[in-house]
């Protein structure tokens, strides 16, 4: 086995021990564990208008779900599922050697959902990354949404404002 390769299976592996320790933390300081679902939001907040934004540096640490995706990761994008191993693991060894192209996601006020990428914003939160180039679709939103939403705060804020 290469260097390179048994460094990624110990990223992966400590991306899934990590898993316990947030979920501790979570329920300590009552953070949300779960990534946001897109369909949900949208379909909760009627969304269907959307406009292209193009290419942004964005912080990853506002990327709070995904399109499609959004059982397979902690709210931190930690993998949950050790069945991702290999993929997580080849995502990772492309990291050492060359860097990832751009993500894309979907912009809804404040905050970001993965529409293809998702194994590059679990590898780059492993590594401690802070932004990520992606290619923005911004979806207007009739209420602001923060990193530290959980759907229930988003759709009491929701009809609040209605």
């Amino acid at each position: 086995m290469s260097i390179m390769m048994q460094q990624t299976f110990n990223d992966f592996a400590g991306a899934r021990h990590r898993i316990l320790w947030e979920r501790i933390s979570n329920i300590i300081t009552n953070k949300p564990g779960k990534l946001l679902s897109f369909y949900e939001v949208q379909r909760a907040l009627g969304l269907h208008i959307s406009n292209d934004k193009g290419l942004q540096e964005i912080s990853i640490d506002q990327i709070v779900g995904s399109v499609g995706r959004h059982q397979e990761f902690t709210r931190s994008f930690l993998p949950k599922n050790e069945y991702s191993e290999q993929r997580w693991c080849r995502v990772d060894g492309i990291y050492y050697q060359k860097g990832f192209e751009p993500i894309r996601v979907y912009k809804v006020s404040h905050v970001y959902f993965v529409v293809d990428g998702n194994h590059r914003v679990s590898v780059s939160r492993t590594h401690r990354i802070k932004t990520i180039e992606a290619y923005v679709v911004e979806y207007p939103s009739p209420i602001a949404i923060h990193a530290g939403d959980d759907m229930a705060a988003i759709l009491h804020r929701y009809q609040r404002c209605l």
